[in-house]
């Protein structure tokens, strides 16, 4: 049988994913959670962390980043971020520029024995926290952007806050979670995948092609292709 070229693209999710150092991603996001929630600072697994949760009961076999949403940084810098430090980890605050000004976007926050990352002060594995932009309305709820991305959520599908199992573990996730990935992702987001536009251990483009993948086809290469 002649390979196709989707049979032949394939092959490329093998070449992403967290590798030897998917439990120091894992421990990342266990302790962040441990400290957030001991302390009462609301907060989100987002993207593919929260598709990961969902589709996969954990970490997407091919993903090499984590993602996060923190609702209130003010109270993160008083209650938290001096215990990441003190635990070992290095709190990167991610400041981009938007029309000519620097913005705060949220962290990067990864531990002190990562890997170097080419040209970057920050190390792999690490965690990204996004820091939402929030716009109440008077009858309750609002909406809620985050820089960089161009949706606009309705912070109702939020909150309240749900907690959900992450392999051995439990994280705080959206209360519609499902209907923000569809919004993110689209409708077939649970059977179908793509491959990552942005390869996190070296931060540059990947290259890979835009293929959409039937989920199982994925899996079942991956199985058979240890």
């Amino acid at each position: 049988m002649v390979a196709t070229k989707k049979d032949n693209e394939l092959r490329f999710f093998k070449e992403t994913g967290f590798f030897d150092e998917k439990e120091l991603a894992i421990k990342h996001l266990r302790d962040i959670d441990d400290i957030l929630f001991a302390e009462g600072v609301d907060y989100c697994v987002m993207f593919g962390t929260l598709l990961g949760l969902l589709r996969h009961n954990g970490l997407i076999p091919w993903d090499d980043d984590l993602d996060i949403i923190i609702f209130d940084t003010g109270k993160f810098e008083e209650k938290c971020r001096q215990q990441l430090e003190t635990k070992g980890y290095v709190v990167h605050d991610d400041i981009r520029t938007f029309n000519g000004v620097d913005k705060h976007c949220g962290y990067r926050i990864h531990a002190e024995q990562g890997l170097d990352i080419p040209g970057q002060s920050w190390k792999f594995p690490w965690l990204g926290v996004w820091e939402p932009t929030i716009v109440k309305s008077s009858s309750g709820g609002g909406t809620m952007t985050l820089l960089t991305e161009e949706f606009i959520y309705a912070v109702d599908d939020f909150f309240p806050l749900e907690r959900r199992a992450f392999l051995d573990f439990t994280v705080s996730t959206p209360r519609l979670s499902k209907q923000i990935l569809k919004q993110y992702y689209g409708n077939d987001c649970m059977e179908v995948c793509m491959l990552h536009k942005l390869d996190h251990r070296q931060y540059k483009p990947t290259g890979f092609p835009t293929t959409k993948f039937a989920l199982a086809d994925v899996l079942t290469y991956l199985t058979e292709n240890p």
